[in-house]
């Protein structure tokens, strides 16, 4: 609710990030200001850096290289997206996609201990 007045630098309409932004502020009674709208977490974090507006970003999005940005934590609503991992598990398993989808189970998995 305390950035119900501020520009938001938002992911394109359709985005699991933006879905998240508008349900969000849906719940904490306003409609978000999109100032810009972009499908790249580059842009997004150029243009938060020149103080053309706030975004959400996924946590990640703070590890990479690119313009200073001050993350503040948001703690209501809580936030989060589902990502999945597919495979048709009838078909060959290479040796480099068993390694990729161990890494990624152990990885959530540690996550959620």
């Amino acid at each position: 609710a305390e950035l119900r007045d501020e520009p938001f630098v938002a992911f394109r309409p359709g985005s699991t990030v933006r879905r998240a932004v508008m349900l969000g502020a849906h719940n904490c009674g306003f409609r978000p200001n999109i100032a810009f709208s972009t499908a790249n977490i580059g842009t997004v974090r150029a243009f938060v850096s020149a103080g053309l507006g706030v975004a959400v970003v996924p946590e990640s999005a703070l590890a990479m290289a690119g313009p200073p940005l001050v993350a503040v934590r948001l703690v209501q609503p809580r936030m989060e997206r589902i990502v999945t991992l597919a495979r048709n598990t009838a078909r060959y398993e290479s040796a480099g996609v068993a390694a990729v989808r161990r890494l990624l189970t152990d990885r959530i998995r540690g996550l959620r201990a």
